[in-house]
């Protein structure tokens, strides 16, 4: 976890209202705490909205899982994991068409490498984000 991004977050969750902070564990505060760079100095700007705040996208990426693993209502988290999982579709489709198009366009591939790539390829995309849940889940867990 990047030190910095742990202190924008720490910043971020100490302007949190307490009912709201109160629902995040505490052992996740603590790993935050233990984690971030003490030196660094990171604040809101009271005049700018909180989407268009200047902030590393490693620290965007920690408050959507807490926003959607303790702030998120039961809906909420369904249609966002929803949505997630319609955009990773989305992108599988994407990949396969232009790796397909890549493949027959190329003339140095004979036909049994072309089908022995592409199951490849498959393999590894049914993985890469399956890899990205576990790591989320593996932050969450510590």
């Amino acid at each position: 976890m990047n030190a910095k991004a742990c202190k924008e977050v720490h910043e971020i969750i100490k302007c949190l209202s307490e009912e709201d902070r109160k629902l995040i564990p505490k052992k996740i505060i603590n790993l935050i705490e233990k984690n971030m760079d003490k030196e660094y100095t990171y604040k809101l700007k009271e005049d700018i909205e909180f989407e268009n705040q200047e902030m590393m996208r490693e620290t965007r990426k920690i408050l959507a899982v807490i926003y959607i693993d303790y702030l998120s209502s039961k809906e909420e988290r369904e249609i966002i994991n929803s949505k997630f999982r319609e955009d990773i579709k989305k992108e599988e489709k994407k990949s396969k068409i232009e790796y397909k198009n890549f493949l027959n366009k190329d003339p140095q591939y004979d036909e049994k490498t072309r089908e022995k790539i592409q199951k490849e390829m498959i393999l590894l995309e049914e993985k890469w984000y399956k890899k990205l849940l576990k790591k989320i889940l593996e932050f969450i867990r510590k």
